[in-house]
């Protein structure tokens, strides 16, 4: 279940990077790989959730759940602003992006320690 926890959230952060990149290069959009990243990112959370409950894991992946809380709120403004034809703002797509690193970064930190 960590296993599959990590990749679900690299692949959300693959796809998130592809996004800013996309976005910061003035590109066109691709509201598809936006919803793509979300579901991504939505199945980390879940896979994320049942670890941390299910097994048992140290206190920095439920840190890393609440960051991954978090950061879902400026990823819904940021699909709706996209959505809506809005440009994005970019210090909510840094803020976005900073976020979910740490959240990965915690998570990785979390199930490295919990497999010992």
């Amino acid at each position: 279940m960590m296993t599959g926890t990590l990749v679900a959230m690299l692949i959300a952060a693959g796809l998130g990077m592809i996004l800013a990149s996309l976005h910061l290069a003035r590109r066109a959009d691709l509201p598809w790989l936006g919803f793509l990243h979300g579901v991504a990112a939505g199945t980390a959370f879940v896979l994320l959730l049942v670890s941390s409950a299910a097994l048992d894991l140290p206190h920095l992946s439920v840190a890393a759940l609440g960051l991954v809380m978090v950061t879902l709120a400026p990823g819904f403004v940021l699909f709706a602003a996209d959505l809506s034809g809005r440009p994005l703002p970019r210090w909510l797509l840094a803020w976005h992006a900073g976020l979910a690193l740490l959240a990965v970064v915690l998570a990785v930190i979390a199930f490295s320690h919990g497999a010992s």
